[in-house]
C-alpha cells in the first residue's frame, strides 16, 4: 500500500516535472542552452494534463457499510511533431472496496499519422460510436468493464482496444476502417465484488466448470473488422456501420455427462461467439431540440435457454431520444430504447422486449459554479428504476466537490437485484 502510494504521487507530479525542473536549472550561473532548448520543444509540442479523484459511500442498508472507497488518478500527455500525434494515458488506483482493481496501467497509448484527406491511428485506444446517452447501442467496439458498474460513469466503463483506424476525411463525409488484432472480454464483477451476482447452483452432483478459450490475438483469422461511413451535412448527421466481432460476453451452457456406470456430474462450459453487428444512427437539430436515434442489429447472438443451454438468435436493439435546452440554465434528456429478441423462444430467459426509459435534467447555478442533476433509468417490463440525484459544485479553480444519491428500486429484476447497493457519495476532484 506504501509502494502504491508512493507512485500515485510521483504519477500526478509528472507534468510539473519538466517545466519545474528546467526552470530551476535555468537560474544557474554557466548553464547551457541545451535545457532551454529541450524546454522550448516540449512547450511547442507537448502538452500534459490530469485529474485526482477521491470516492467515498455508503450504503443505505444496513450494515451502511461503502459500496465504494477509492482514490483514482490520471494523467494524460498528448504531443503532435509535424504531421504525427501521439497521446498516453496512464492511471493509477488504491481501491479499498475492489482490490483487484489496485495499481497503475497503460489505458490508452496510441501514435497517429495525418494526411491530406486521411489520418491513421495506431495503438491502444478509444473508438466511441453513437449519439446516445448514457446507454450504448451503436457503441460496441470498445468492451464494457462492469466490474465496478454504476460507480463509474459510461466514458470509464469502456475498455480501450488495440488496433488500427485509417480514416478518409471530406468536407461531409468519414469513412472508417477498423482493424482489431487483439480480442480484449469484458470485465464481470466477480467473487466479493459488491456488484457481483449469484451465479451458482446447488447440485447433489459434482460440478466441473471450464471458463472460455478467448481467440487468438494477432491473427487475421481471429481478428475484429469494422466500417463506418457518417455523413455531416447542414442541420443532419447520419451514420452506417458494420462490425465483424466476437461477443465480448462468454456463453454459458450447463449439461449432465455421463462419467461411467451410474456416476455423472454437471459441466458448465463457456465460449466467445462470432457476431456481425450493423449499426445505424443520426441526430436532428431544430429550434431548442435536438432528434437523436440508433439501431443495432445483431446478427447470430448466443442467448441462455431455462434449461441450461443458449441458442442463436438475432437482436434488435434501438433508441429514439431528444435533448431540449429551454434556457434558464436548464437541460432535459430523454429517451426510449428497447432490446428485441428475433424468433423468440419462450424458453429463453431474457425476454422477447426489454424496454427502457431514461430521463436526465439539469440546472446550473452561480454562474455555472453549481450543477444539480437527476438521472432515472426505468425497466418499463417490471417497473423498476435506477436513480441518481447529484449535485456538483466548483470549490476552486481545479477543484470540484460533488454529492449524490443513488437508489435502486425493485425485486429481483435488472435493477432491483441492486437495490442493497443503494448508496450516499462524495467525490472530491483535483483537476490539473
Amino acid at each position: 500500500m506504501y509502494c502504491r502510494s508512493i507512485l500515485l504521487s510521483v504519477l500526478l507530479l509528472l507534468p510539473l516535472l519538466p517545466c519545474r525542473a528546467l526552470a530551476d536549472t535555468a537560474g544557474e550561473e554557466g548553464v547551457s542552452s541545451r535545457p532551454n532548448a529541450v524546454s522550448a520543444f516540449w512547450n511547442e509540442h507537448f502538452s500534459s494534463t490530469g485529474w485526482i479523484e477521491l470516492v467515498q459511500s455508503m450504503r443505505t442498508y444496513a450494515p451502511h457499510d461503502e459500496v465504494t472507497s477509492r482514490v483514482h488518478g490520471r494523467l494524460e500527455v498528448s504531443g503532435n511533431v509535424g504531421t504525427f500525434n501521439g497521446f498516453l494515458s496512464l492511471d493509477a488506483e488504491k481501491n479499498w472496496t475492489i482490490p483487484a482493481l489496485d495499481g497503475l496501467s497503460v489505458r490508452e497509448a496510441w501514435l497517429e499519422h495525418v494526411g491530406s484527406g486521411w489520418d491513421l491511428r495506431v495503438g491502444r485506444q478509444l473508438i466511441i460510436w453513437g449519439k446516445a446517452d448514457g446507454v450504448r447501442i451503436t457503441d460496441n467496439v470498445c468492451p464494457t468493464d462492469f466490474s465496478d458498474y454504476l460507480n463509474r460513469n459510461i466514458d470509464e466503463m469502456r475498455i480501450p482496444v488495440t488496433a488500427a483506424k485509417l480514416r478518409f476525411l471530406s468536407n461531409t463525409l468519414i469513412t472508417e476502417l477498423i482493424w482489431i488484432p487483439e480480442f480484449r472480454p469484458a470485465k464481470l464483477a466477480t467473487g466479493n465484488n459488491p456488484w457481483a451476482l449469484e451465479r451458482s447452483f446447488s447440485s447433489a452432483l459434482p460440478v466441473r466448470t471450464y471458463g472460455p478459450e478467448e481467440p487468438s490475438s494477432w491473427s487475421l483469422e481471429d481478428s475484429e473488422f469494422a466500417l463506418r461511413v457518417s455523413s455531416y451535412m447542414a442541420g443532419f448527421d447520419v451514420s452506417l456501420s458494420a462490425f465483424y466481432t466476437w461477443d465480448d460476453t462468454a456463453a454459458s451452457s450447463v449439461s449432465v455427462r455421463n462419467m461411467g456406470g451410474e456416476r455423472r456430474e454437471i459441466v458448465m462450459e463457456q465460449d466467445y461467439h462470432r457476431i456481425l453487428i450493423y449499426g445505424f444512427d443520426f441526430a436532428r437539430p431544430w429550434s431548442d431540440f435536438v432528434f437523436r436515434g440508433e439501431a443495432a442489429y445483431f446478427q447470430g447472438r448466443r442467448l441462455s435457454t431455462s434449461a441450461g443451454g443458449s441458442e442463436s438468435h438475432d437482436v434488435l436493439k434501438y433508441l429514439a431520444g431528444v435533448d431540449w435546452s429551454p434556457g434558464g440554465n436548464w437541460s432535459v434528456t430523454a429517451q426510449l430504447l428497447d432490446e428485441f429478441i428475433m424468433n423468440y423462444d419462450r424458453a429463453l430467459v431474457a425476454e422477447e422486449h426489454s424496454p427502457q426509459a431514461t430521463f436526465n435534467i439539469s440546472r446550473t447555478f452561480f454562474n455555472e459554479q453549481l450543477t444539480v442533476s437527476d438521472m432515472i433509468y426505468v425497466s418499463l417490463n417490471d417497473g423498476e428504476f435506477f436513480n441518481r440525484l447529484q449535485a456538483a459544485y466548483e470549490l476552486a479553480d481545479g477543484m470540484e466537490l460533488t454529492v449524490g444519491w443513488d437508489r435502486f428500486y425493485g425485486d429481483d429484476g435488472s435493477y432491483g437485484v441492486y437495490r442493497r447497493n443503494s448508496q450516499i457519495w462524495g467525490k472530491l476532484r483535483f483537476s490539473f
